[in-house]
C-alpha cells in the first residue's frame, strides 16, 4: 500500500479473469497468490442448530403434567371431603370435620397446580413443536463467484 504524506493511500489489484464454461473446472483465476483466488467459496456455513429446545420442552412438558396430575388429586380429595359431610353439615368431633381439615388444605393446592401445571405443559408444547427440524442441508451445496471479463460470473452446486 503506497499513501502519501497527506494520507491518502492508493492499492493496485489485478485481477486476472479465467472463464471456463465446463463444471469441473473452476471459475476465475488459477490462484497466484496475489489474491485473486480461483473464485471457490466452498458451502455456506451452517446455522447454529437449537438443540436445546426439544430436550427443554420435554422436560417442561413432563412437569406441567405432574402439576395438572397434583391438581387432580386436589380435586378429589376436596370432593371426597364433601362426600364424608351430612347433608353439607359437620359438627365438631364427627368423621368428617378430620377430612375437611385436610380438605382445607388442597383447597389453596389445587388453582395453583392447575395453572401452574397448565403453563408449563404450554411452554413445554410449544418449545416441542417450535423447535428447528434436524433436517441438514444437502451436502456438497455450494456457490462459486469470481469477476470475469464481462462483471462477475457465478456457478452453484446443488
Amino acid at each position: 500500500m503506497n499513501c502519501d504524506a497527506g494520507q491518502t493511500c492508493r492499492e493496485s489489484v489485478t485481477l486476472l479473469p479465467k472463464v471456463v464454461l465446463d463444471s469441473e473446472h473452476p471459475i476465475g483465476s488459477g490462484g497466484n497468490g496475489n489474491g485473486s483466488g480461483n473464485g471457490n467459496v466452498g458451502p455456506a456455513p451452517q446455522a447454529p442448530q437449537n438443540t436445546w429446545m426439544k430436550p427443554v420442552g420435554i422436560t417442561l412438558a413432563g412437569v406441567g403434567v405432574i402439576g395438572l396430575g397434583l391438581g387432580i388429586f386436589s380435586e378429589l380429595q376436596v370432593s371426597s371431603a364433601a362426600g364424608k359431610s351430612d347433608g353439607g353439615k359437620c359438627l365438631s368431633g364427627s368423621p368428617c370435620e378430620t377430612a375437611v381439615n385436610d380438605a382445607e388444605k388442597w383447597v389453596t393446592v389445587r388453582p395453583v397446580a392447575f395453572i401452574a401445571g397448565g403453563a408449563l405443559f404450554a411452554t413445554g408444547a410449544a418449545l416441542f413443536l417450535l423447535a428447528p427440524s434436524s433436517k441438514e442441508a444437502p451436502k456438497g451445496a455450494s456457490v462459486r463467484c469470481a469477476p470475469t471479463l464481462g462483471g462477475l460470473g457465478c456457478a452453484g452446486t446443488f
